[in-house]
């Protein structure tokens, strides 16, 4: 059997009290699981730091172009 692998986009505050608490969580289904996150968002990158398995992808891409948000 292959190993599960998971991705999920999280910015904000808000998303880093989710994350604390859903991550780990979920980390018992995945062999990893990538989390994106944005250079300004030092909570949601704490969090994934914290949680082994878990990989960071810090980009500012969906914010290219005059984007407000775009996943």
């Amino acid at each position: 059997m292959r190993p599960l692998r998971g991705i999920t986009v999280s910015v904000g505050q808000w998303y880093a009290d989710l994350l604390r608490i859903t991550l780990p969580r979920n980390m018992r289904h995945f062999a990893e699981c990538w989390v994106v996150t944005s250079p300004q968002d030092d909570a949601v990158q704490a969090v994934a730091s914290q949680v082994p398995g878990v990989k960071l992808c810090v980009t500012d891409a969906m914010y290219q172009h005059g984007a407000m948000f775009n996943k």
